[in-house]
């Protein structure tokens, strides 16, 4: 006979093959033997992929992990595992996640198999709790070969439970002090004695708040994190500056500088504008201030039993349910005396509503048509409509139920931003077993998902507040049916593969209805193909034109608005009404007041991609010791465009490609300058004659985007849009003894271009003046042909249980080429969106550590740690069709700089008429260049190697955690530990210097003390500049550093958090447990620079970024920003440093949350 063996603590992944070899040994004198390892064990032979797995025990144990804001959700237990890098202190849904060097959007997402990745952007669609959940798996070299989610670094599923027998019932809830917290789960789950039958249910609910910082939210830091950006823009008196050297905003919204002018044509002795005052609303305004999270799941197994085996056929339905609520610190209360202050003075808060026009409302239909109040959506609708408070202009058309007698109807003082995300599930599968050596699986799911941010604060004539979108809706059906089958047809062999094909229904809406003053344009003097001047004058841009003459239809001259819907005309018809001759060209083509825009704006993303897909695996077993696993996965994406063929936007594309103006060398369309340093209007140059750009100091001819030129604007191109690929993948595992594995694994994996990246459209009809701003990146249509990208991963492994002992661990070097990567322009003002093209290549290598000890459930010490090196740089080349790539908008910044020097052909001084006119003689009226005696900077080469994300990087290159845990009996104690190494930042574009050719007077002119001939900063508007990354804007060499910031220059600090657990069974269905957060949370090191000696990392402050305020390039009078007698008042100590504190990471915007406590409580039935 033979030995009975028992071997503990397997850990069954799902999906997932696994060997398990058993040797029995002849029976001697010992009655058995038990094999034991920790459940936690990463040794798994015939487990060729990547995965790391993480049962319910350790997903409990890490819940304090990053904060506190993964306590219902996935987010704590991946932070636990190696490869992923989750920055700590977020909240909600959507937590930004990194695998491998990849960015947060190149993660697939399933749900038990579900793909739940968004087609629109990615984004994962559910809320990864944790109800419900048995299993989640982090594949950080991605998925297999069957998985339905796709991502380029890294794959994540959630596997569910399932009823056993005999069957359970726990119920827990959770109180938490001082930030309150309360939550409360019920599950049951249970099955018939033969399992023909079982069922798992689970219902739960928490509702969160947050604070930051300590338990004050931090009230105290408001000079050292002030959130200033929005309130100096409200406070400033002549719109819109930026750097400058303010004074300081009382709560009453006044302030004193004896400089300011006293009148609009200020005498000499005081500034030629006032900057205004700067105040600041409190540092943790705009960051999330609490969650309702509501979560059920059900599923269910029926099986069939064969009539002619012993075998049974299995049925699942599976149902889950999502909704989550967010607000922010973003209303009045919220910001403290400031707004109050502000609201106080007469500026009131009330409902943004604005103009629209009726649903059926024609083209073209007559300028006279009446128009109607659109409310906030979502508002009180038993209201007046605040139609006029919502504009500037006096002759507002007055609707019948506007608010009377201009009374408001105000905002709640606690009104805050929201954030509605809901998702829902269903999944119906039929498996059927033929033998023991083989199935077949198919199934089919719908995943419905929806996103809606809106504030109504901040919009219309309101104080500036809040932090989100007036109206922002993603909105996503997804559909999807799957076959999978698997058959042992050796002892070799075992062939499995799959077909699958998913198609979704997807809207985007960005409402900017906002746009709807009374100022809006709304209609054109046209004949419905051309259009006609209504006065003589100048239009948008250059070039003047006569009343009745051919104009531009882009520029103001030939259009009417909501509060003058005729123009400069006083009827619809001017030229029946005898205000026009009969012969003039408009009369004569039969133009009239015409409505080309019919009364909503919004960018609009209908795309809806069908993914048919196949992989076919190959698993060999050539001997106990190898397992190799072949496969290659196919894919075909096409996507349905939303059909833009209509003459509404067909008039508009024929306007644009006769009146825009593009330099055909850096692809820029020309735009007007605007008032002082204001970063906000971007308003298109028109014109019919195209003039020269000289803002690089090389005269170049602009041109009409019509084709003749090679640009051509157009509204041509097909209605679908496809691409197709293949993945093929190998992987192999090497038992070298039961403690000894080696693994290795290969593979190309691809994700599909995304929505939002193929198609752009809008409500309104003048979709080309929207796409002006994608001509230099390549694409002169609403159809972006955008690539997949993919990633060619390689990894080895070495698994290894030290004999005799629990401990376990697991060594992995990997290395990432990833090609196609995108680069994401950030709310780039002349798009007014934030697109990604395919422009990146993308080199990763690193190493990844576990190690684990023992099982959390048993006595004892326990626990795991996990640690991550990444090693990435990425080279971007040129846009597809196009000459220039994501480094040359850079590039053009130092070039607009070194344009300035002497050596770069700049002047010593300018005219003071703001028209970058050189002034040889430098005369008593002209204006200094600052700039003038500077060396050259050096351009950025193009070939180079960076850190991934450019102007905002993102990775930690290294990344520690640990759980550990240690149980007596009843007792167990858990601390939660997590250290980062921080991110690097820097770029080209951190300093914004003051631009002297665009300055109307100098200090001599106004008789302030400094150099007569340097500018009065006051006087300077809008920089020169045509390109680079915000046309407009001066770029200049760091004065803190001496020269360009390069791509991640500097560090971010590390940053230690800890939590801890406590728990005691006080019977053996009864178990408590005392959760602490933020125990401790501490940042340290990082770059030694100025900015961090000034404000040094600590509890609170774990990271920099440009500051906006920063008013060393130039933006002061006198000698320096102190100088008190030149500016009036002495400088904010927040504006002395070139980088300010803020986020840990820029994606995740975190900032540490306050210690807090939980105290739970489960019962088991």
């Amino acid at each position: 006979g033979y030995e009975s063996l028992s071997i503990a603590g397997i850990s069954v992944l799902a999906d997932q093959s696994q060997v398990i070899p058993i040797a029995l040994q002849p029976s001697l004198k010992t009655i058995a033997r038990v094999a034991s390892r920790s459940s936690l064990s990463p040794v798994r032979p015939g487990t060729g992929t990547d995965v790391y797995s993480v049962n319910p025990a350790l997903t409990s144990a890490a819940a304090t992990l990053g904060g506190g804001g993964g306590l219902n959700n996935a987010y704590s237990a991946i932070a636990a595992m190696p490869g992923a890098y989750v920055p700590p202190n977020q909240v909600g849904v959507n937590q930004t996640v990194y695998i491998r060097g990849g960015y947060y959007d190149q993660i697939g997402y399933e749900y038990d198999g579900v793909p739940v990745n968004r087609s629109f952007d990615n984004y994962p669609g559910n809320s990864e709790s944790t109800l419900g959940q048995q299993e989640l798996q982090i594949y950080t070299g991605g998925g297999q070969a069957d998985a339905n989610a796709t991502g380029l670094g890294g794959f994540i599923n959630q596997v569910i439970k399932t009823g056993t027998f005999p069957g359970y019932a726990t119920a827990g809830g959770t109180l938490g002090t001082p930030v309150f917290y309360h939550n409360l789960q019920i599950e049951a789950g249970g099955s018939t004695p033969d399992r023909m039958f079982s069922y798992y249910v689970g219902i739960g609910g928490t509702n969160q708040d947050f604070r930051y910082f300590d338990q004050f939210n931090g009230a105290s830091l408001t000079d050292t994190i002030p959130y200033g950006y929005w309130p100096a823009h409200v406070t400033s008196l002549t719109c819109c500056f930026y750097p400058a050297v303010y004074a300081a905003c009382s709560n009453n919204f006044t302030y004193h500088n004896p400089l300011a002018p006293p009148s609009s044509t200020p005498p000499p002795g005081y500034l030629s504008s006032d900057p205004g005052c700067f105040g600041s609303y409190t540092s943790s305004y705009g960051q999330p201030s609490n969650i309702t999270q509501r979560d059920v799941v059900a599923n269910f197994h029926i099986g069939l039993p064969h009539r002619g085996d012993f075998g049974r056929d299995d049925i699942q339905l599976l149902y889950m349910s999502s909704a989550n609520f967010q607000q922010d610190y973003s209303s009045v209360n919220d910001a403290g005396p400031l707004a109050l202050g502000i609201i106080n003075a007469g500026n009131p808060n009330n409902w943004p509503d604005f103009y629209t026009y009726p649903g059926n409302t024609k083209w073209l239909a007559p300028a006279s048509t009446q128009p109607i109040a659109y409310y906030y959506p979502g508002s009180p609708t038993a209201r007046c409509a605040n139609i006029n408070a919502t504009t500037f202009g006096s002759d507002d058309p007055v609707l019948p139920n506007s608010c009377p007698n201009n009374a408001l109807a105000l905002i709640p003082n606690d009104y805050r931003d929201g954030r509605w995300d809901t998702a829902s599930i269903g999944k119906l599968q039929y498996q059927k077993n033929f033998g023991s050596s083989a199935y077949a699986r198919v199934f089919g799911y719908f995943f419905y998902s929806n996103t809606n941010r809106a504030t109504a604060n901040g919009y219309g004539s309101n104080v500036t507040l809040g932090i989100t979108n007036y109206q922002y809706v993603v909105d996503s059906h997804t559909g999807g049916l799957e076959l999978q089958f698997a058959d042992q047809i050796s002892g070799e062999h075992l062939v499995s593969g799959m077909v699958s094909y998913l198609s979704s229904n997807t809207l985007r809406y960005f409402n900017h209805n906002y746009n709807n003053t009374g100022n809006q344009q709304i209609s054109d003097f046209t004949n419905g193909k051309q259009c006609f001047a209504t006065n003589t004058g100048s239009g948008s841009g250059s070039g003047s034109f006569v009343l009745g003459n051919h104009a531009p239809c882009n520029a103001v001259v030939s259009q009417g608005t909501f509060e003058s819907p005729y123009g400069a005309f006083s009827s619809q018809n001017p030229c029946a009404g005898g205000e026009l001759p009969a012969n003039t060209p408009a009369c004569r083509a039969g133009a009239s007041m015409l409505l080309t825009y019919l009364g909503n704006s919004a960018d609009v993303n209908q795309v809806g991609p069908r993914i048919a897909s196949g992989s076919l695996s190959d698993e060999w077993r050539p001997s106990d010791r190898w397992n190799i696993n072949a496969s290659v996965r196919a894919e075909k994406d096409t996507y349905d465009l939303a059909n833009t063929n209509d003459p509404a936007k067909n008039f508009w594309f024929a306007a644009a490609q006769r009146e825009f103006c593009v330099n055909p060398v850096t692809r820029q369309p020309l735009f007007i300058p605007q008032p002082p340093q204001s970063i906000y209007v971007y308003t298109p140059l028109v014109a019919l004659n195209c003039p020269i750009d000289r803002s690089t100091g090389k005269p170049i001819q602009t041109v009409h985007p019509n084709g003749s030129d090679g640009i051509l604007l157009t509204n041509v191109y097909p209605s679908t849009y496809a691409v197709g690929y293949a993945e093929p993948r190998l992987s192999a595992t090497y038992t070298v003894n039961p403690d000894t594995v080696l693994r290795f694994s290969a593979g190309r994996y691809a994700q599909q271009p995304q929505n939002y990246e193929i198609q752009y459209n809008t409500a309104e009809p003048n979709l080309a003046s929207n796409l002006l701003g994608f001509i230099p990146f390549g694409y002169d249509s609403p159809l972006h042909q955008a690539l997949p990208q993919f990633s060619d991963n390689y990894d080895f492994s070495v698994e290894h249980r030290f004999s005799g002992t629990d401990v376990a661990m697991k060594v992995t070097p990997y290395y990432r080429w990833g090609t196609n990567q995108l680069y994401e322009t950030v709310n780039l003002p002349s798009l007014n969106v934030s697109p990604s093209f395919n422009a990146g290549t993308l080199r990763v290598d690193g190493v990844e550590l576990e190690l684990t000890k023992g099982d959390f459930t048993k006595n004892g010490f326990s626990g795991i740690l996990s640690y991550t090196y990444t090693n990435a740089t990425e080279k971007w080349s040129n846009y597809p069709n196009s000459t220039v790539g994501p480094l040359d908008q850079y590039i053009q910044d130092i070039q607009e700089f070194n344009a300035l020097t002497r050596a770069g052909g700049g002047a010593r001084c300018y005219t003071n008429q703001a028209n970058g006119k050189p002034d040889p003689k430098c005369g008593p009226t002209s204006i200094l260049n600052p700039y003038y005696t500077m060396s050259l900077e050096p351009l950025l080469g193009r070939d180079g190697w960076y850190a991934p994300g450019l102007e905002t990087p993102y990775l930690s290159p290294n990344t520690l955690s640990l759980v550990l845990n240690y149980r007596h009996r009843k007792f167990a104690v858990t601390p939660a530990v997590s250290l980062l190494e921080g991110s690097t930042y820097g770029a080209p574009s951190d300093v914004q210097g003051l631009d002297p050719r665009a300055c109307s007077a100098n200090l001599r002119s106004r008789k302030l003390p400094g150099n007569p001939l340097s500018a009065d900063y006051t006087s300077c508007g809008f920089a020169l500049t045509a390109d680079g990354t915000t046309p407009c804007n001066l770029y200049i060499p760091n004065p803190q550093t001496g020269t360009f910031d390069t791509f991640g220059e500097f560090r971010q600090p590390w940053q230690l958090n800890l939590g801890a657990q406590l728990s005691y069974d006080f019977t053996p269905r009864v178990t408590g447990r005392l959760m602490v957060t933020n125990l401790l949370n501490r940042c340290f090191g990082g770059s030694s620079e100025p900015w961090s000696q000034a404000y040094p990392p600590n509890s609170v402050i774990c990271g920099y970024t440009s500051n906006t305020f920063y008013n060393g390039g130039h933006f002061y009078n006198g000698s320096s920003p102190n100088d008190k007698k030149a500016n009036g008042v002495p400088e904010i100590p927040y504006f002395a440093q070139s980088f300010a504190p803020a986020y840990g990471d820029p994606n995740s915007s975190n900032y540490p949350l306050a210690l807090n406590f939980y105290f739970s409580l489960q019962v088991k039935m």
